[in-house]
């Protein structure tokens, strides 16, 4: 019980952390890809992320529930997980924000996040290469937002 009750658990938090990542980033990269202010990306960034923590945290709890046979102490310990680990990365990610200028802070959050994905993939999966492919998956939605908001900047702006 303990085993499943920990892998319950801990793939909810890196479910958090992945999640949170790759749509923290994907929001702010797409709005500073359209041309919006340091404000705007704090904003969003913050918004955006905590919306998503909410939505992490209930999808899991709801998957969870309809997945059947975990005790409920479990669904909702494993719902506190995701929450909270997203709300972690949102945080980690808004901090070059608010401490840097502009474009050195949208670099920093990049890195920071693709820091995060390396290391659940080296420090959760134990290995590089999953690390890795983390780091790609969390590229490709930095690029994909950044054209939409390229796209969405140049129609708009």
């Amino acid at each position: 019980m303990l085993r499943r009750f920990h892998s319950e658990v801990q793939g909810s938090i890196a479910f958090g952390l992945m999640d949170g990542v790759a749509s923290t980033l994907g929001i702010l990269i797409g709005v500073y890809a359209a041309g919006g202010s340091s404000v705007a990306m704090v904003a969003a960034t913050l918004a955006g992320g905590l919306a998503g923590a909410f939505s992490n945290a209930a999808g899991v709890h709801v998957s969870q529930e309809v997945e059947g046979g975990l005790s409920e102490k479990i669904v909702w310990r494993s719902t506190i997980g995701a929450f909270i680990s997203t709300v972690l990365v949102v945080i980690a990610i808004a901090v070059p924000l608010l401490l840097l200028a502009l474009p050195y802070n949208v670099i920093a959050s990049v890195l920071v996040g693709l820091a995060i994905l390396l290391s659940i993939g080296v420090f959760v999966i134990r290995s590089w290469r999953i690390g890795i492919e983390y780091v790609l998956m969390g590229l490709i939605a930095a690029v994909s937002a950044y054209m939409v908001g390229t796209a969405v900047g140049l129609l708009f702006v």
